[in-house]
């Protein structure tokens, strides 16, 4: 017997709402489903997606950590 596979996202984006650790105000952020609903409760991020949407739409956001390339 196959086991089902989950469709729920693992992931959700928030809008940082107050400078928090290496996040400056409208950075977004993608954190697990269960770090996001803590940072929320926190008070220091937003998940609305008009939020995020508006975040990513008018405010430069800083670029993803490059992955470290394998040495040969």
């Amino acid at each position: 017997m196959a086991e089902a596979t989950s469709k729920e996202p693992t992931t959700k984006k928030v809008r940082v709402l107050i400078a928090h650790g290496d996040h400056l105000p409208n950075h977004v952020l993608t954190l697990s489903i269960e770090d996001a609903a803590q940072a929320v409760e926190e008070g220091w991020a937003d998940d609305n997606p008009k939020a995020v949407a508006y975040a990513l739409k008018h405010e430069p956001q800083p670029e993803a950590p490059k992955k470290a390339e394998k040495a040969d």
